[in-house]
């Protein structure tokens, strides 16, 4: 951690050092501190060990707290103790989690690490071709996995009757065995990406309108010591990722790794 000392001039000529703080103020209180964070797995493209970093939004948040000068010891945990143990105050921050006014409760949020859309998929032979041909119908969503407040409140409106798997592939299995009639895929997660991941082959197609947009953040529990502060530097690394073209150098690097594999 860098400390700068200031030189200040007053009446008289009198000339004082005074030690210069970061323009960090909680990460840059102590150069002991490391930061405990947690995240998932099985998040495609954006926290999945199968991938550079784990993942898009890890490899963001590790060139954040670069960026802030701060250390960090990540845990890849399912999503659900993550979230549990973020409300429980075992980790500074856990990420990455779309807003909705529930987890608002009880965490602070970052401005936006990535902005994503959503889609829905359907069986290869259901009749669904569209959102509204999904009124009524079960709707699978991996454990942990939440849509915006908006993105609830049509799924609300369409009748949608929520089911719960593990992860992805097991929604994948609800879907293909008529389990549930359809679920969701977000941002760069793509029909070629399923076949050669999980092995599926033209088990599956997407319906054409995005069902939601969300953004993800990083989460601050409201009861952590400096909770604001932290916040507030997560917030001034982020602008400053982007203005130093590291963030566009990051983006660049992962749509590489994530474009569509060539079929086989």
């Amino acid at each position: 951690m860098r400390s700068l000392f200031c030189v200040k001039f007053f009446p008289r000529f009198l000339l004082i050092l005074t030690l210069c703080q970061s323009s960090y103020g909680i990460a840059a209180a102590s150069a002991d501190k490391v930061f405990k964070l947690a995240t998932g797995d099985n998040y495609y493209p954006y926290a999945d060990q199968s991938l550079p970093q784990g993942g898009w939004a890890v490899a963001l948040v590790e060139a954040l707290f670069e960026n802030m000068e701060a250390r960090m010891e990540l845990d890849v945990l399912p999503w659900p103790r993550a979230y549990k143990w973020g409300q429980e105050l075992k980790y500074d921050a856990i990420f990455p989690y779309v807003y909705t006014d529930e987890r608002a409760k009880d965490f602070y949020y970052s401005d936006a690490l990535l902005q994503i859309q959503v889609h829905f998929y359907v069986a290869n032979d259901s009749p669904i071709q569209n959102l509204q041909d999904t009124t009524g119908k079960r709707f699978c969503l991996p454990m942990g996995f939440e849509l915006s407040d908006e993105g609830k409140t049509d799924s609300a409106k369409l009748g949608h009757i929520i089911q719960r798997a593990a992860d992805h592939q097991g929604c994948l299995n609800q879907v293909k065995n008529g389990w549930s009639d359809f679920g969701m895929l977000v941002g760069y997660f793509t029909l070629e990406h399923i076949r050669h991941r999980y092995g599926y082959q033209n088990a599956f197609r997407m319906l054409p309108d995005p069902a939601d947009k969300v953004s993800l953040h990083l989460l601050v529990g409201k009861a952590q010591p400096g909770a604001k502060a932290l916040v507030r530097d997560l917030n001034k690394a982020i602008k400053a990722l982007s203005s130093s073209g590291k963030r566009e150098e990051l983006d660049a690097e992962f749509m590489q790794f994530i474009a569509p594999p060539p079929d086989s």
